[in-house]
């Protein structure tokens, strides 16, 4: 018995999502199933409160305030928004899910259109992803003028344009992007897509896949 939790230790590394949102979770539980099998994915809830600033800069925030007492490294937090420039200057960007909160999608597409006078206003989604390793080299992390010390960050976006939504009916009780978001390289908004193509396109699974490319790199026993 002691020789075979040896063996899952060596070849087995838990690593913790930590999020409120539980359908980022399921993305990312099904990425990690796919890509990294040899990690097992846990999701851990802690609430922070977000601040003003960037999608990097609310990211950082939240690592911080994460004490790693509460949390087994390694673990990793992600945020995500959505960039409308006919909007404003890098608006509603990390703000989108407040603002989906009194403004729908179909309500959104609409504005847009008025606005940029065009079928196809263009928007840029984002994820950004900080991980926080168990490896020596950096397995302390601080806050410094916004910037981590000590933590690997990912970041990446997907160039799109706001769509009406296909089914307006469902997407009125969907708190995301995904009913009104397409990227270019498709030809319809991400919700329409099932899970592994919905990874492939859209910002958090390339964000994901940098992360996963990295961990590839950090735990080399574990994945060759």
């Amino acid at each position: 018995m002691q020789e075979d939790n040896f063996e899952e230790l060596v070849n087995n590394v838990t690593i913790t999502f930590v999020t409120m949102n539980n359908r980022k979770f399921e993305e990312a539980s099904y990425f990690f199933k796919k890509a990294l099998p040899q990690f097992k994915l846990v999701q851990k809830q802690i609430d922070v409160v977000d601040i003003k600033g960037s999608i990097e800069q609310i990211t950082s925030h939240k690592l911080g305030k994460i004490n790693q007492s509460d949390v087994s490294l390694p673990f990793f937090v992600e945020e995500s928004g959505l960039t409308i420039p006919c909007l404003g200057n890098n608006f509603p960007g990390p703000y989108i899910k407040s603002y989906l909160v009194t403004n729908r999608p179909e309500e959104i597409w609409r504005r847009c259109v008025e606005l940029t006078k065009s079928d196809n206003p263009p928007a840029i989604a984002t994820s950004c992803i900080y991980l926080c390793t168990s490896n020596p080299l950096v397995n302390n992390y601080e806050i410094k003028r916004d910037k981590v010390v000590g933590a690997y960050k990912f970041i990446d976006h997907v160039d799109g344009i706001i769509t009406r939504p296909v089914n307006f009916s469902a997407s009125n009780s969907l708190n995301s992007i995904d009913t009104f978001f397409k990227p270019n390289t498709i030809t319809q908004p991400l919700s329409e897509l099932d899970l592994d193509h919905h990874l492939y396109y859209s910002h958090r699974g390339k964000s994901l896949n940098q992360l996963s490319q990295m961990l590839k790199f950090l735990y080399p026993h574990i994945v060759n």
